[in-house]
């Protein structure tokens, strides 16, 4: 079974219905390249990250972030409508 599969009709199942590989996948991509951003950024932190000019870069690692935490709200949401 591939790691990311789509039905035919509807988003994907990795959306709807995510697992824990799916989980661990996602939230290590999310780390890793907020760690690679904020070092490229930020000339390997030495420069603070809140300033101006890093709005743009703060507001996209925010949005990835939240998309991050709205997987795992999903895998917890199914996960207690369907006990297993």
């Amino acid at each position: 079974m591939p790691l990311i599969s789509a039905p035919k009709n509807g988003p994907p199942v990795w959306i709807t219905q995510p697992q824990k590989k799916h989980l661990a996948v996602f939230t290590s991509l999310y780390v890793i390249g907020l760690m690679l951003s904020v070092m490229a950024a930020t000339n390997l932190f030495t420069e603070n990250p809140f300033q101006k000019n890093y709005l743009i870069m703060g507001i996209l690692l925010v949005l990835a972030g939240y998309r991050t935490a709205g997987l795992w709200l999903t895998y917890f949401r199914n996960q207690n409508s369907n006990p297993a």
